[in-house]
């Protein structure tokens, strides 16, 4: 059926768009991790990890990131949309491009003449995507906020770091807070900020870069994109349930 093409594109989409928002986080976050845990340096809690590019804080010497939490939640979310996208995207592919004969089944009654519809889909397997799509929509919903507002929130504690890093004051100091976009703070934080001095050689970044802002946007945009395309699932399925599988062709009733 036609629906199985756009249900089966859909399902692609929203697999290859969690997929993306998963790899973005997870390497934003393991770049990060070591060199913005510095925890011991601002805090009496050492059993603190607070790795998490997301709401990092500006310290007394050092920027601190997030809890490490959040950074779970942002690369863990995607992973069950991922499967269950991927098994639908497999079952609808393979009814419209390996589902090539159309049985048209007449049903005779006493009170007429019904025509039954087989190339619908199980019920069960409509509602139980429903479900699927209504839940993983509130938790993509989470995941666009919580990694946006932690991103905005990073930005805003990273221009007091550089505010004071330069020694601005002043217009410049007002420049760097009111002027200069997260884009930008976000290069100065790949390039100037430096791992903590008792980190292991193993775990030092050395001359290794990556686009920090590049990534965690993609992380955004995907959540947010992905978002959409559940809402449309939803919907779609539900339309989808109503089709009726009988539908009368002749009512020999009197």
């Amino acid at each position: 059926m036609k629906a199985d093409k756009h249900l089966c594109l859909l399902y692609v989409s929203a697999c290859f768009g969690t997929l993306v928002v998963f790899v973005a986080s997870m390497t934003a976050w393991l770049y990060w991790d070591k060199a913005l845990n510095t925890c011991q340096y601002n805090e009496l809690d050492l059993s603190r990890n607070c790795g998490c590019i997301l709401y990092s804080k500006w310290g007394d010497s050092f920027i601190k990131g997030g809890d490490v939490r959040i950074c779970y939640f942002a690369v863990l979310s995607p992973v069950p949309i991922i499967i269950w996208t991927a098994f639908y995207a497999l079952y609808h592919g393979y009814r419209s491009f390996c589902t090539t004969t159309k049985v048209k089944v007449t049903l005779i009654t006493k009170n007429g003449v019904d025509a039954v519809n087989t190339q619908l889909w199980s019920r069960p397997i409509l509602i139980f995507a429903i479900i699927l799509c209504v839940l993983s929509s509130v938790l993509l919903f989470s995941e666009g906020v919580i990694v946006t507002d932690g991103y905005l929130k990073t930005c805003d504690q990273y221009k007091k770091s550089l505010v004071k890093e330069l020694s601005a004051s002043g217009a410049l100091a007002k420049a760097i807070h009111d002027r200069i976009p997260c884009e930008a703070l976000y290069d100065f934080l790949d390039y100037l900020q430096p791992d903590p001095p008792t980190l292991e050689d193993k775990y030092r970044r050395g001359a290794w870069r990556i686009q920090t802002n590049i990534v965690l946007t993609m992380s955004i945009y995907g959540s947010w994109v992905c978002f959409v395309i559940l809402i449309f699932l939803t919907v779609l399925n539900i339309r989808c349930i109503k089709i009726p599988r009988k539908r009368p062709i002749l009512n020999t009733s009197l």
